[in-house]
């Protein structure tokens, strides 16, 4: 495996700072142009995987017609283990927003074969929802507030890269949106500096909040904080230790932390060029064993370290993630294990097989069809 010392990954985001690298592509960050792109092509002319999960989303982004928006000035979240039902509650109001802004967001930015009127209804949907909470949210308090803002919060901002260009979707909108990022979603990303999987949702959605502000310096400051992470939490072999000891639930949170890590990395990789999927920490443990660890027991819950409360599922959580680092890392057990098409999951991977992760040879696309894989 190719090592990234800390030193020439430093000279790498220095010389793309230097360089004109001011302003980010939007959309961008998660989901490229070159990703939204292939996706319509691939519509167009019928191919699979896209068709499959083309039909999901539009089932999704249907439903969220219907939703009406419901952004409070204060977002209020106790903690799960406090009070679960005013946890569930909270999390619900602004997931049920979130999912039905990113699906009609990504269904106005992919659809190109519908008729403008179709396209503009989602589009509208979407701009409602996001200035609904830009406007209206203020804080965030409770127990679990910031943490659920920077899982559930962070596809807001997704829906809104995903929105950008769209020409209904006013400056001052725009501003407000932004000035929303800058205040409440960057305020949860504080939570980095935790040591578990809020540390990593926590640099997800700064990271997410850097190339929505097009804030070049500090996603240079967080990229060095998510290689820290990468080093601190993955033990050699590849587990996670302050995730094993959740016990019963540690396949879970194992998940819970691998999600966003990955898509912080995926988001530096598409933002900058620079690649923390082949890095090697100091400490030895890589994401890519990170991820082996838990498809071994994604595959084979009986052989996880501890009892299982609940198992990954290839259509649902666990197979999204590792559909997408099957791409990423061109492993056919990753592939094979996954059952696209997914749902929404509000961990992160949100339609990876839709917009389909690139290889790690190449940040373009491969050509029409099932990529090609090693064995």
């Amino acid at each position: 495996m190719r090592t990234i010392r800390p030193s020439l990954l430093t000279l790498c985001l220095c010389l793309f700072w230097s360089t004109g690298g001011l302003a980010f592509e939007h959309p961008g960050g998660v989901h490229t142009r070159a990703q939204i792109q292939k996706a319509r092509q691939e519509l167009l002319a019928g191919a699979a995987p896209w068709t499959a999960a083309h039909a999901r989303l539009i089932d999704r982004a249907n439903a969220g017609l219907s939703e009406a928006p419901s952004a409070v000035e204060d977002y209020d979240v106790p903690g799960y283990y406090e009070n679960a039902a005013a946890h569930t509650a909270a999390k619900t109001r602004l997931r049920d927003d979130a999912n039905a802004a990113y699906s009609c967001a990504l269904a106005f930015q992919i659809n190109f074969g519908l008729s403008s009127q179709a396209r503009t209804q989602y589009a509208e949907k979407a701009k409602a929802i996001l200035n609904d909470w830009a406007y209206t949210n203020k804080r965030i308090s409770g127990h679990d507030g910031d943490l659920v803002m920077a899982y559930v919060g962070t596809t807001l901002a997704l829906a809104a890269e995903l929105l950008w260009d769209h020409p209904g979707w006013s400056e001052t909108d725009k501003r407000q949106f932004r000035s929303w990022t800058q205040s409440v979603l960057r305020g949860a990303s504080a939570i980095q500096s935790r040591s578990n999987n809020w540390a990593d949702w926590g640099i997800f959605a700064a990271l997410v909040a850097d190339h929505l502000l097009d804030d070049a310096s500090s996603m240079q400051a967080h990229v060095s904080r998510l290689q820290s992470l990468i080093d601190d939490q993955i033990a050699p072999d590849g587990s996670l230790p302050s995730e094993l000891r959740r016990g019963e639930k540690s396949l879970w949170y194992t998940y819970f932390a691998l999600a966003p890590l990955t898509n912080a990395v995926e988001l530096v990789r598409n933002a900058t060029g620079t690649d923390l999927y082949t890095w090697t920490p100091p400490s030895g443990g890589t994401l890519r064993q990170a991820v082996a660890f838990f498809f071994r027991g994604a595959s084979s819950p009986a052989a996880w370290p501890t009892e299982v409360a609940s198992s990954p599922e290839p259509d649902g959580w666990g197979g999204d993630l590792l559909y997408a680092m099957g791409l990423v890392y061109e492993d056919r057990s990753f592939l094979d294990w996954a059952r696209p098409p997914f749902g929404p999951s509000n961990a992160a991977w949100e339609s990876p097989d839709l917009l389909l992760p690139a290889p790690l040879n190449s940040l373009s696309l491969r050509p029409p069809g099932r990529p090609k894989l090693v064995n």
